[in-house]
């Protein structure tokens, strides 16, 4: 069997990229904080293989069925194909109460429960980089001096935060403050939590770099220095 030409493999290739292009921006718009390290997460590469696959998978069954042709139509299936086989992974069939996600099948349904889980994988491993983040990053750190402090710099440095996302932090942190429940190391994990969530890692390490600076550690006195055991004599 004779080996695809390279035009035939460039077509493949766009197809694929074009997918890949595609489910990369769905996994970035689940994960606030870093969504980038999803993508190169081995569930998210295993995310954006799939569609790829299907991607040329679908632009094989176009080129059988309407067999290939230079310029524009070329052009067309590569499109079709790349977006195209995102609309087949969205086909559902509404089981008979008739209540979407009750008894769904067809690809949409397979997708949507793979997607849930490559992505609770992906956040998983998330959740233990952002665990040790914070204890490393937050180790004592006051409550009652960030409290403020965090949301207020959050908030003047973000220039792109809108209405509704200040509400969201201003009311996350006011949940965080009213729960008596909690105790100070734990309302100031959840702070940075929430810091890292809308200003990301480096945002959170200058952050504390400056509460540091406004909240020097105080310096302990040293001992007193002993009496010689001998005195000498004048």
């Amino acid at each position: 069997m004779a080996s695809p030409l390279p035009e035939e493999a460039l077509f493949y290739a766009a197809t694929a990229g074009l997918a890949v292009f595609a489910a990369g921006a769905e996994l970035i718009g689940r994960f606030r904080d870093e969504p980038f390290r999803v993508i190169g997460s081995r569930p998210g590469l295993v995310y954006l293989a799939l569609n790829a696959v299907l991607a040329a998978v679908v632009l094989g069954g176009l080129r059988y069925a309407d067999p290939p042709k230079p310029g524009l139509p070329a052009l067309e299936q590569v499109l079709l194909a790349g977006f195209g086989a995102r609309i087949i992974l969205r086909t559902k069939i509404v089981g008979g109460g008739g209540k979407a996600g009750a008894g769904d099948t067809g690809p949409g349904a397979v997708f949507e429960r793979l997607l849930a889980t490559i992505s609770r994988s992906a956040d998983r491993q998330r959740a233990t980089d952002r665990l040790q983040l914070v204890r490393e990053v937050l180790a004592g750190v006051e409550w009652i001096k960030i409290r403020d402090f965090f949301p207020a710099e959050l908030g003047g440095a973000l220039q792109d935060l809108g209405e509704q996302e200040k509400n969201e932090i201003r009311k996350a942190r006011e949940f965080i403050e009213r729960r008596p429940y909690l105790d100070d190391p734990t309302r100031v994990h959840l702070l940075g939590y929430l810091i890292l969530a809308y200003g990301g890692e480096n945002f959170l390490r200058e952050l504390v770099g400056l509460y540091r600076e406004r909240h020097p550690p105080a310096a302990t006195k040293g001992a007193e220095p002993l009496p010689p055991l001998h005195p000498t004599e004048p």
